[in-house]
């Protein structure tokens, strides 16, 4: 398998550039709050990097890697629901390479679940 037939380069930047636009449109700093982590519910972390104005963090506990501080749940579902990126993705991105990553990836994965279970 190759990169290309699952995520083709010029697709893949469209969606990246858009959602970095909509990372700015849709998630506001002064929203985000700060929260436990989300695995062992621990409050101190160490910040591990930053991405498109996002921060994330490593739980000192479990090392979980989070976000932190979070925008609130009614941004993500804007952004989901009227996001240029999200609209981009499920008519155009998914659709184009739906046959590749069904026959790449799906099917592999259904194979190993077949071989676990024992069944052909």
């Amino acid at each position: 398998m190759k990169e290309n037939d699952i995520r083709p380069a010029h697709l893949l930047n469209e969606y990246l550039r858009l959602s970095s636009l909509d990372a700015e449109e849709y998630f506001q700093l002064e929203n985000r709050v700060p929260i436990p982590c989300p695995a062992c519910a621990e409050t101190s972390f160490s910040p591990a990097f930053c991405k498109n104005g996002f921060e994330f963090v490593v739980c000192q506990q479990c090392a979980t890697l989070y976000l932190s501080p979070r925008p609130p749940l009614r941004e993500f579902e804007r952004f989901y629901t009227e996001s240029p990126s999200s609209s981009y993705w499920a008519n155009t991105f998914f659709p184009s390479v739906i046959e590749a990553r069904r026959h790449t990836i799906f099917k592999s994965k259904v194979k190993r679940v077949e071989a676990f279970c024992g069944s052909k």
